[in-house]
């Protein structure tokens, strides 16, 4: 029931988080990485999230699904792991880990994932299109 509520909560708090015109500042790189995105997101935290690989397979396999279907969809947080809370941040459009990271600390639901103390643990994802649009997902675990 708590995977439920977050996940609705999290669906009513998108807004903010794509970019279909892209008017990032901040040029492309093609040297993605998900140690910058860890990085990124404990700028924002009291504590340091950790990796977790079963987050990031998850993670990683969602932003892929999503980047074949062109559609940005939070998943069912079906993971593997004994997990008392789960959250997930999805986004697209976003060139670089910096961008998207600031993305999702303008939505409230976004960052009180990113910033929530319960979560301990993290597993991003990212895709892009046949077009080279970018997907992105942050799985928290805690």
């Amino acid at each position: 029931m708590k995977k439920l509520l977050i996940c609705a909560f999290l669906a009513f708090s998108m807004l903010g988080c794509n970019d279909r015109h892209n008017n990032d500042p901040i040029t492309h790189s093609n040297n993605l990485s998900k140690s910058k995105l860890l990085i990124e997101h404990n700028k924002h935290r009291n504590s340091p999230l950790e990796m977790d690989g079963g987050l990031e397979e998850f993670a990683q396999s969602h932003a892929e699904w999503m980047a074949s279907k062109d559609n940005l969809k939070h998943s069912d947080l079906n993971v593997s792991g004994n997990w008392m809370r789960l959250g997930e941040n999805i986004a697209w459009g976003q060139n670089n880990e910096e961008y998207v990271t600031r993305s999702w600390m303008k939505s409230r639901g976004h960052r009180a994932n990113i910033t929530n103390s319960r979560f301990t643990h993290v597993g991003f994802g990212y895709s892009k299109t046949s077009d080279g649009r970018l997907y992105w997902c942050a799985v928290f675990g805690g």
